[in-house]
């Protein structure tokens, strides 16, 4: 089934449903989830630096990235030899 686009959660259902079937009563019960429409400005964090996380989110449009501050003892170093071959490194 297609949704409509004025459900904010129609475009995901609908995504979904090309991979797998969803009964009527997933969709619906994706599609009474409450939520928040936001608008976030570019460069604007959506979630900071040791934040707690109380919700989820779903990008309707545009890009974000992951950005994550380790320490150098935590880096993960990937060797140039394996860089430039592009070998898996597992």
């Amino acid at each position: 089934m297609i949704h409509s686009v004025s459900s904010p959660l129609a475009a995901f259902v609908n995504r979904l449903n090309r991979r797998s079937q969803l009964t009527q009563q997933e969709q619906g019960a994706i599609l009474g989830l409450p939520f928040v429409k936001e608008h976030f400005q570019i460069h604007r964090d959506i979630v900071g630096l040791g934040e707690r996380v109380t919700c989820a989110s779903y990008i309707e449009r545009g890009m974000v990235g992951c950005q994550e501050t380790w320490p150098i003892s935590k880096r993960l170093s990937i060797p140039a030899q394996a860089r430039r071959s592009k070998r898996s490194l597992t």
